[in-house]
């Protein structure tokens, strides 16, 4: 138990141990979480402030209000070294410095740079630099998710699964090699080798579209053509919701029904 770690006296370890301060904490992530979207739908801003005052004002506050949270558990130890034993305060700890960083630091120095006011940056990799940043903010939400011991468990479950998956994907990637050169043997000078398979990486990608997601191929497609970023981004939501989890969902029903299943015969034995 982390709290072991804590002193025996004092505001900040009462603080750290009511679970008032807990449902708090969870209130504001909540908050916050809503928030990101009310942001990333509202404000098109790449700095903050240039943002409308609402969303500048709401800012400072969640920031403020991690930061607070920190100093608390922070102080709560009696041997600081041994804020480093527990996971969760690590990682909440990178996560509320990367908020200060984004929220205030990265503010500060935008207007010591720019000191005539707001800057009007035309540069695309500053901005997409500025977007990345903001894009961090969505690793808040992880901290909602260990309020959830059942969402930690399929979590836990998918990780430990990890080594499993990545061999899986691997063996596709095999599979769709192999495919991908016969097609390009096959096919070379025809209508249909010129349109999907001029290229090794091409055939794979034809294949991997048109094959394996076709249904989705239209929305992959368009984000190839826009970025390979935004492709390869699609690519790993559509195996991570699309094959993982849905596949964990069923894995999950499947499981109750048969453990169901036995306690209904088991009922039914013991009545006979």
């Amino acid at each position: 138990n982390v709290m072991n770690f804590y002193h025996e006296t004092g505001i900040c370890q009462a603080m750290a141990r009511s679970k008032a301060w807990d449902y708090a904490t969870l209130m504001v992530i909540a908050c916050n979480t809503l928030w990101i979207a009310v942001d990333a739908e509202f404000n098109d801003a790449d700095l903050l402030m240039e943002a409308p005052i609402m969303f500048q004002v709401a800012e400072h506050l969640f920031c403020f209000a991690f930061f607070f949270e920190w100093i608390v558990r922070f102080s709560a130890f009696k041997d600081k070294k041994d804020c480093f034993r527990d996971t969760s305060f690590v990682f909440d700890t990178v996560l509320a410095w990367m908020s200060v960083g984004e929220t205030w630091i990265m503010t500060c120095i935008v207007a010591f740079y720019f000191s005539g006011g707001a800057p009007q940056i035309g540069n695309t990799s500053v901005l997409r630099l500025f977007r990345l940043i903001r894009i961090s903010r969505m690793a808040r939400v992880l901290r909602l998710l260990r309020a959830l011991p059942e969402l930690m468990v399929l979590i836990k479950g998918v990780v430990s699964a990890g080594r499993s998956v990545f061999f899986t994907l691997c063996l596709l990637v095999v599979v769709l090699f192999i495919f991908a050169v016969a097609f390009k043997q096959l096919s070379k000078d025809t209508d249909f080798g010129e349109k999907y398979f001029q290229s090794i990486f091409g055939s794979m990608f034809s294949l991997l579209v048109y094959g394996t997601v076709p249904d989705m191929s239209e929305i992959i497609l368009a984000a190839s053509a826009e970025h390979f970023l935004f492709c390869a981004m699609l690519l790993a939501y559509i195996f991570v919701a699309f094959f993982t989890v849905l596949n964990l969902l069923i894995g999950v029903i499947v499981q109750v029904v048969d453990v169901v299943s036995q306690v209904e015969n088991e009922e039914i034995t013991v009545k006979d």
